[in-house]
């Protein structure tokens, strides 16, 4: 039963480490302070960070279960904080008023990219699961 919890909670920590460090790096890229606009209560930036979150977190969550050891684990959250990031990059290059919109509170863009930041993550899940 000790080796089980030992397992569990190594598992969490990474799974929750890799996630803590996935959301810093994506506010350290994105033009706009989530912090603040978060604070100020703005919901096209808590949206947004939301679905991106939820899109780094599911692709994690598949490799925890089909993983062999921790190395594992951590080696395939940096491939989907890859995935997201690259995701993000694309949809910033075809939608460029994101920014704005997401600053203004405005929820069309944020909404759309929540949308494609899960189904991307549900993809990267699939996929690793190979």
């Amino acid at each position: 039963m000790l080796e089980a919890l030992i397992a569990f909670l190594s598992y969490l920590g990474v799974s929750v480490a890799a996630t803590a460090a996935f959301v810093l790096l994506y506010c350290m890229i994105t033009p706009y302070h989530e912090r603040e606009l978060l604070a100020k209560g703005n919901t096209a930036a808590a949206l947004s960070l939301a679905g991106v979150a939820l899109g780094f977190t599911v692709p994690v969550a598949s490799a925890v279960a089909h993983s062999v050891s921790l190395v594992d684990v951590s080696i395939w959250a940096a491939i989907a904080g890859i995935v997201q990031l690259i995701g993000y990059s694309v949809f910033r290059l075809l939608f460029p008023a994101m920014r704005t919109q997401i600053e203004a509170g405005q929820m069309a863009l944020p909404t759309l990219y929540a949308g494609l930041a899960v189904s991307l993550g549900l993809l990267n899940a699939a996929a690793m699961s190979y």
